[in-house]
């Protein structure tokens, strides 16, 4: 739906106009709210189904006014495990499987192979660098993925690097960029598609990055991810894979769910040299790549 438009106060009344007549053209569907938001319970109150079903404790509690039954999360704490749970509630059943395989996407593969090939010659594949992320909060500075870098550059001095993200992300990948000093990259930010970002990740080793999309990408591909957490919790929204490395601040003011802070303590408050410690290890553990 249009976010943007729905935030507005001059655009507000025409698109939810529009979001109701689009809704209501879905008969008999059920809705399941999985953000657990208000907004998200509207969306599902104005559809022609059956009313909504949502978690028992929705984040926005008020959010239940809407809900025919709320479903139980059986106690999980990661949001897949989460909602897996209240997907299995809803159904009756547990002996459903949820996990599902994203395979190669052919259409895409090509621009990935494309892209890849302006990567630094090396023996391996390419590590990507995903410096973005939507809130201030959630994305480390230029300068510490630039440190990271040139830290692993120093230990594997083989090593490649490709730098991802969207258009809008293109400064911070350039200021990377200038900044590394040891480390080999080619800048590849904005210049994917959706599913060439799949598939250019697919074709690398491994993911630093911060909280964000790329890292949810990875962790589906099962590529080996190096994340950043500050502000958010990883414990119920990191990536859901088991080859992976989660770096977390030691200060007091973590998890604060803030989307802007003026000081940004946590973002000077992870070292570099830990950060490329845990890119080298998970290298080191990764099946088929030889070890340096």
């Amino acid at each position: 739906f249009a976010r943007t438009s729905l935030g507005r106060a001059s655009l507000c009344r025409p698109a939810l106009c529009s979001l109701s007549k689009e809704v209501r053209e879905e008969r008999d569907v059920v809705f399941r709210d999985m953000p657990a938001l208000l907004r998200s319970a509207v969306v599902g109150a104005l559809a022609r189904g059956p009313l909504p079903f949502g978690p028992a404790h929705p984040r926005e509690s008020c959010a239940r006014l809407f809900y025919r039954r709320g479903l139980s999360d059986g106690g999980a704490i990661h949001a897949v495990d989460v909602n897996n749970a209240m997907m299995s509630d809803f159904l009756g059943t547990k002996d459903l499987d949820f996990s599902f395989v994203l395979p190669r996407n052919p259409a895409f593969a090509g621009e990935a192979a494309e892209l890849l090939a302006l990567a630094p010659k090396s023996p391996n594949p390419p590590i990507a660098v995903a410096p973005g992320a939507r809130w201030a909060t959630k994305q480390w500075p230029p300068e510490f993925f630039a440190r990271v870098m040139d830290e692993i550059a120093e230990r594997r001095p083989d090593a490649a690097f490709v730098a991802l993200g969207t258009k809008d992300e293109a400064p911070l990948a350039a200021r990377i960029s200038s900044l590394v000093r040891k480390a080999r990259v080619a800048d590849l930010c904005g210049r994917t598609t959706l599913g060439g970002l799949v598939e250019t990740i697919r074709g690398c080793s491994l993911l630093l990055c911060n909280d964000s999309g790329p890292m949810h990408v990875a962790a589906a591909l099962k590529k080996p991810v190096v994340a950043v957490f500050g502000p958010t919790d990883p414990e119920k929204t990191g990536p859901y894979c088991e080859k992976k490395s989660i770096l977390v601040p030691d200060s007091a003011c973590i998890r604060c769910f803030k989307r802007y802070c003026v000081e940004s303590p946590c973002h000077s408050a992870v070292d570099p040299r830990a950060a490329a410690q845990a890119v080298c290890e998970l290298l080191d553990d990764n099946p088929g790549r030889p070890k340096q």
